[in-house]
């Protein structure tokens, strides 16, 4: 059962259409605009609800909110054990959805969660701890 623990969270514009993007890991443009997360991108964080773009931009409602502390939930790429140390990849074309080190081809500075719970399958949305950023990557603060 997936579960929500002492998050901290931040809002940003959101810099592409995200509503298909939930409990996926996203970063942030160098304008601060929030946008999908590819392998080699270092995660913000996990985006927690179903933003859109467009004439609702000003709305906060629907605008991108970023779990980047503590527990949440994340859309994983294929079946993990508890404990998997994830970064982001693609799945089907879709970007953001957590994989481990080895199957994302990514590398360990772009980690920012482990699981809490076991995935039996792609598409799987399992409990999550976030952690770092790393040592060394480019991502010192938060928000």
């Amino acid at each position: 059962m997936a579960w929500n623990l002492s998050q901290k969270t931040f809002t940003a514009p959101a810099g592409v259409d995200l509503s298909q993007n939930q409990f996926t890991f996203v970063s942030l443009s160098s304008a601060g605009d929030a946008s999908y997360c590819g392998k080699t991108t270092i995660p913000r964080g996990i985006l927690i609800n179903q933003p859109s773009v467009g004439t609702f931009a000003g709305n906060s409602q629907y605008q991108p909110t970023i779990c980047y502390d503590g527990v949440t939930r994340l859309a994983v790429g294929d079946a993990y054990p508890i404990g998997t140390y994830f970064v982001p990849g693609s799945l089907d074309g879709t970007y953001g959805y957590g994989f481990a080190v080895a199957d994302a081809s990514s590398t360990q500075s772009c980690i920012r969660a482990w699981s809490t719970q076991a995935s039996t399958a792609a598409y799987d949305i399992v409990t999550v701890q976030m952690i770092g950023p790393y040592p060394g990557n480019d991502t010192t603060t938060n928000p």
